[in-house]
């Protein structure tokens, strides 16, 4: 690596990061060392192949078994788990992967300021981060009525479906390799979901919002999609738009920097949306 007018040998993590850059190796397919079998969460791991494949709930299935199903998934690649593999199965997968999670605070007001309502550290497989994700946004975010016949039903400020899909493109899309956690940050007016790491090589926002996408995490991807969290459509965005334009809500906001990606939801209707 050339350093002003010398050179000095390239780190470990600068030469993933030239191999991701040509597409040759994925992050997601990198084996977190220090890591077995013994790591994987065994109901966990056999619910996924149960939702994913049909396959029984077989409590006797082999070690060997498990770690033949667990390659073939690309969930582990010799004797340790890969991050993804980590992230979808593990018991505790921040005891290797400290980072991966998604940081939560509420403030008061327009502006990140000293006054915080709350703030929380979720953790956990990918998909539980997701689901308490989202039970915590439903508290925090006010429910208005409509009127069906004679009764009022509740309906949330934004889409639940909106929520969902903007939190699960920023724990399949966000880059790994970064020591940094997703942030989810609530304001009076809007809710901002930070993931580390700026869009995948050549994707451009304007790429994005035409629905082109690069697949930053594969396996991560492919692993979420057999869940049914996700599709590997690349419309995610496309359908957080809109269901924004269909709850009568304000554009969201994409924005990007080398160090994150981000998207912001307006919370409050179009007609009053901030200049």
């Amino acid at each position: 690596m050339r350093v002003n007018a010398g050179k000095r040998l390239a780190s470990r993590e600068e030469i993933r990061r030239m191999y991701m850059a040509v597409r040759s190796f994925y992050y997601d397919e990198s084996v977190v060392s220090g890591t077995a079998l013994a790591d994987v969460d065994a109901p966990a791991f056999d619910a996924f192949l149960n939702s994913a494949y049909g396959l029984s709930m077989d409590s006797d299935r082999t070690d060997g078994e498990r770690i033949q199903l667990l390659r073939n998934l690309k969930g582990m690649a010799g004797d340790e788990l890969t991050v993804a593999g980590s992230l979808l199965f593990a018991r505790n997968p921040q005891r290797h992967l400290p980072t991966a999670r998604i940081e939560f605070a509420h403030f008061a007001g327009l502006l990140a300021g000293e006054t915080i309502y709350d703030r929380k550290t979720i953790e956990g497989r990918l998909p539980q981060q997701l689901e308490q994700m989202e039970s915590l946004l439903r508290l925090r975010l006010a429910n208005g009525g409509v009127i069906q016949g004679f009764a009022r039903e509740a309906q949330p400020e934004l889409p639940l479906e909106m929520l969902r899909e903007t939190l699960t493109n920023a724990l399949v899309y966000r880059d790994y390799s970064l020591s940094a956690p997703i942030r989810v940050l609530l304001f009076d007016d809007r809710l901002e979901i930070h993931s580390p790491g700026p869009l995948p090589n050549s994707v451009t926002l304007e790429n994005v919002r035409a629905g082109i996408h690069v697949e930053r995490n594969p396996i991560i991807l492919s692993l979420m999609a057999k869940l049914g969290l996700m599709t590997r459509l690349g419309t995610g965005i496309l359908r957080i738009f809109r269901l924004a334009a269909e709850a009568g809500l304000p554009e969201p906001l994409l924005a990007v920097n080398p160090a994150e990606f981000t998207v912001t939801l307006y919370r409050m209707a179009a007609s009053v949306k901030p200049a």
